[in-house]
């Protein structure tokens, strides 16, 4: 995950960036914002492009996301998981 390729690619051609599922990979952790030199704040760019992303019927690449979050994201992925389980996702939980 990469939001400096994002914001780029929203630049370009925001139809495409729509159908990315690297949109939905953001966890609002803010590390980016704070590194940012033009105090851009990319988890709340991530978290308009998903709106329209949702509005526009771009769905498959959210369910891959969260596909790929479930199965490579490890200790981080926990909270995402249970957030997962409480919306009637499968979760599977491999041990450490």
């Amino acid at each position: 995950y990469n939001p400096r390729n994002i914001l780029e690619r929203i630049f370009l051609n925001s139809e495409k960036v729509l159908d990315s599922g690297e949109i939905w990979l953001c966890a609002w952790c803010y590390r980016c914002y704070r590194y940012c030199p033009q105090a851009l704040k990319p988890p709340e760019i991530s978290l308009y492009t998903r709106r329209l992303a949702v509005k526009a019927g771009y769905m498959q690449a959210f369910e891959e996301a969260i596909q790929k979050i479930v199965k490579v994201s490890g200790p981080a992925g926990l909270n995402v998981a249970y957030e997962l389980a409480l919306k009637s996702y499968e979760v599977t939980i491999f041990e450490l």
